[in-house]
């Protein structure tokens, strides 16, 4: 089930429609001892403009631990670990969209 990915809009700011597209990555399923370990997942937020992507938040866990991606920020790598689970980062990131495109057009726009 490798590249299965979801994708849902999550909302709608300044006339641009942002879509969440949650990605899980299976392959490593086999080891059932260490799955919690082992299932990685992103949570990526973005919107298109004139056939580009423009990718603003991303939560994953590709490096063993759970952070953000503070893509919309106007530092270079904004990466910040985080305690939460993927359906509490989805909630977060419905929560604050408003605040996360707003970043994103002050700093790259």
């Amino acid at each position: 089930m490798e590249g299965t990915e979801i994708t849902i809009p999550v909302g709608k700011w300044r006339g641009r429609t942002y879509n969440m597209t949650v990605r899980p990555d299976y392959t490593n399923l086999e080891d059932t001892e260490n799955i919690g370990e082992k299932l990685h997942v992103s949570i990526n937020v973005y919107y298109r403009e004139k056939g580009e992507k423009h990718e603003i938040v991303r939560i994953d866990n590709s490096h063993s631990y759970m952070h953000i991606h503070r893509l919309y920020s106007a530092q270079e790598e904004d990466v910040e670990e985080i305690q939460m689970t993927y359906w509490e980062a989805m909630k977060y990131i419905q929560q604050n969209l408003e605040r996360f495109a707003r970043l994103y057009e002050e700093n790259h726009v």
